[in-house]
């Protein structure tokens, strides 16, 4: 559901909230962090 949501802003053109950005970014952080460490390689927090 969420992504339907995130498709639907993106498609309209809707801007996102600073917040709701800095959100998905740290998600899209932490995402890779548990990739890489099931992976057993080391990310770089940027």
């Amino acid at each position: 559901m969420l992504v339907r949501a995130a498709r639907m802003l993106l498609d309209n053109g809707v801007l996102w909230p600073p917040n709701v950005e800095h959100l998905i970014m740290e998600v899209a952080e932490r995402v890779g962090q548990a990739k890489a460490a099931s992976e057993g390689t080391v990310v770089s927090a940027e």
